[in-house]
Formats: C-alpha cells, structure tokens, sequence
C-alpha cells in the first residue's frame, strides 16, 4: 500500500495505528490483521465511498465482518503467484518459470523440484507464496549438490508455511544441508500442522539434536503416516529419541532409517524394541546400518512380537549365517509378515538350510529377497526343495549368489531349473 494512501486513511480517523508500508502486500499476518481492526469499526457507507475513491480496494460487499471472509478475501487479492513474484524481486532474484506455473495454475496438485535445485532464497520466495497457496498437495526438494542447497534457513522459510498451509500433505526434501538448525525448525512446524501424511528427510546431515527435535514433534503429531530420517548422522541419541517416538505414535503407518551406520548396535536395537510394542506400522526399512549379529535377536523379537509389520527392509545389515537363523525361526510363528529382504546379510548355507525350514512351515510370507548373499549350489537347491510344498511364496530373488561355484548334481539341476523362475533365476540355464 502506497504511504499517501495510508496518510488518508489515518486522516479519516478509520484505523488508530500504525501501519506498515507493506501492509496487504506480501505478508499475510499483517494483512489479516488490518481487516481485523477494520472489522472492529463502524463505516458508513460515504467512508466506504471515500475510501474506495483514495484507491484503497475495497468495496461494501467486501468488507469482512468475520476473520474467515478476511482469509476468503486475501486469498483473492494475493495469490501464491503474487507473492511468489514480489517476495523474488525484494530478495534480487528472478521468479523461476517452474514454480510459477505450478502456483498459477490451480489445477497442479504436485511441485516437484527433483534433480533441480533450489537455492535458499528461492525456498524463502516459495515459502511466502505457500503460507497462502490453496492447491498444492505434494512437494519435493530432492537431490541438490553441496553448492545449490537450500540449507538451513531455507528449511526455515519452508517450515514457517508448513505452520500456516492447510494443504500439503507430502513433504519431501533430502540432499538439501538443512541440518540440525533445519530440522529444529520443521519439528516445530510438525507439531501444529494438522494435514502433512508424509514427511522424508533422508541425507540431510541431520545429527542428534535435529533427530530428538523431529522425535518430540512425532509424540504430537496425530496425520503423519509415512517418516524418513534415512542417511543422516542422528547417531545413538537421535535413534534412541526416535524410538521413544515410536512407542507412543499412533499413525505412522511406514518408516524408514536406513544407511545410517552411526546410530551403531545400540540404537538400532532401541528402534527395534520399540517396534516390538508399536501397533500402527506396517513397513519398515532399517537397511544398510551394519549392526551386525549381535542386534538379531531383538529383530527375532519385533518379528514374534509384532503383528501389524507386512514389509521389513532388513539388507545389508552384516547378520550373516548365525543371525539369519535367529530371525527365520522367530519368522516361524509370524502371521502377518508378506515381504522381507535379507540381501545382502553374506548368507551361506546354514542361513540357507534354516531359511528352507521356514518356507515349508510358512504361510503368509510372498516376497523372499536374499539377492547378493554367499549362496552356493547345496543351499540353493535346499530352498528351492523347500518351494515345492509352498503355494504361498511368488518369488524368492536369489540373484547375484555362488550358486554355479560348486557342483549341484543332477537332481539339484532338476529342482533348481524347475524352481527357477520363483527363485529369480529367469536368465539362468541349470545343468548338472
């Protein structure tokens, strides 16, 4: 709003503050605030006119006599668009053609900035444009170099709408730096958003501090079903938090803490108790932390004690033969598991032999991955024997093994060739 404009205004007596200049132009707060007070006086009909007449836009149908009419309105007057150009001009920077189109068309329900960086103080142009957009459900910032980040205080910028949009609800943003001070802020925002399903984090260089703010803002947060905090240092503190975390949330339907090798034994063993007593997820990935044998039997006990996990991710996590034999037993009285992974896990015969005991007593279990393991031809042909007397099993992915380092006989050739496409083993011509 123009100064003189605001002058006239204060010489007719109709508001008793002080306005700032930029007042109804780019910050929401403010301008509800104005139509706030507005809505307090009594205007007659030859003020309106006179106001009307010294430019300010406004007419007698317009004028709020309710804070919701005032949002109503303001969402008219300046859209996402608007506010994107404005807010790109005062920072000194051009308006991007692609988030342009995405706020101007009403239509466009996703913005996703994947593989196409976004700078800080493009965040911070979004971000005032999001506090009033009204369409846009998903958005992702994905996969931004070390130089084009958004960083810290573009996070910022994007949690202070994520506080006021009623709206989104998919959140993605990883490789973008945002870090603990980042993380801080969307913690806080998480905490009153009451639309936001999915909400992933992953290579972020979020630490410990970051990861117990994101777990306080989950004890709280009542929409979010699906959570990732993969590939960040969150370390033994941050896993420990987020398995309090999940304890006591009830929504969160998938998570996702994979490639973090500094949360160590102990903090995956934190997370997997806490999966123990947890009743609303359904999938979980806790590959690549490389816990090693040690943390097993706590996984044995998420899988015997938990009954809503239909999917568990658990690759390259260095089990090897002793603590795959602990899981497949406890996979033995499962009922509701439907895919699992042990790639990976450097698994050889006995881990093998104990798999195939499963298979013959399993039920439930479709989806069996133990590519990339140390597999050889007598543990191969043990599973597939085992696949004969199970109807429920659809593919078993055994790729990338040992299984032609040693021979299989000829009726090891038999049963793997007959078997073949179920184990995942198209490509492959078995001979004795």
């Amino acid at each position: 709003m123009e100064l003189g404009v605001r002058d006239k205004m204060l010489n007719y007596k109709l508001i008793s503050f002080e306005m700032k200049e930029s007042l109804a132009v780019t910050k929401l707060p403010e301008a509800e605030e104005l139509f706030y007070k507005l809505e307090q006086l009594e205007i007659t009909d030859r003020e309106i006119a006179d106001m009307r007449l010294i430019g300010f836009p406004v007419a007698g149908v317009l004028i709020p006599r309710r804070i919701e009419v005032a949002k109503e309105y303001l969402s008219r007057m300046f859209n996402g668009s608007q506010i994107f150009r404005k807010t790109c001009e005062e920072l000194g920077i051009d308006p991007r053609a692609d988030i342009l189109a995405a706020l101007e068309d009403s239509s466009v329900k996703r913005l996703s900035l994947h593989d196409n960086p976004i700078s800080t103080k493009e965040a911070k142009a979004l971000a005032e444009a999001l506090k009033v957009d009204q369409s846009i459900e998903d958005i992702v910032f994905s996969n931004n170099s070390y130089s084009t980040a958004m960083g810290a205080e573009g996070a910022k910028a994007i949690a202070q709408a994520l506080g006021i949009n009623k709206t989104i609800k998919s959140f993605v943003i990883s490789n973008n730096l945002i870090g603990d001070d980042g993380a801080r802020a969307l913690a806080e925002a998480l905490k009153v958003n009451k639309t936001i399903e999915r909400v992933l984090l992953s290579h972020n260089s979020i630490g410990a501090e970051g990861a117990v703010a994101l777990a306080e803002a989950l004890k709280v947060n009542k929409t979010i079903k699906e959570f990732s905090l993969s590939e960040n240092d969150i370390e033994i503190e941050g896993a420990q938090a987020i398995a309090e975390a999940l304890r006591v949330n009830e929504t969160v339907e998938e998570f996702k803490l994979y490639d973090d090798t500094s949360i160590r034994s102990v903090g995956f063993r934190a997370i997997a108790e806490a999966l123990s007593v947890n009743r609303t997820i359904k999938k979980v990935n806790l590959s690549s932390n490389w816990p090693g044998i040690g943390v097993a039997r706590a996984i044995g006990e998420v899988i015997r004690g938990n009954r809503t996990i239909e999917k568990i991710d658990l690759a390259y996590n260095n089990f090897r033969d002793e603590g795959v034999i602990v899981i497949a037993e406890a996979l033995g009285t499962n009922e509701t598991l439907k895919e699992i992974d042990l790639g990976g896990n450097d698994i050889k015969v006995e881990g093998a032999r104990a798999i195939a005991e499963l298979l013959r007593i399993n039920g439930t279990i479709k989806i069996f991955h133990l590519r990339n393991n140390s597999i050889e031809a007598a543990g191969a042909i043990l599973i597939a024997e085992a696949l004969r007397g199970n109807e429920t099993i659809e593919k078993i992915r055994l790729y990338n093994n040992k299984i032609y380092s040693s021979s299989m006989g000829v009726e090891g050739a038999r049963v793997l060739e007959e078997q073949k496409i179920r184990l995942g083993l198209e490509g492959f011509k078995f001979n004795a």
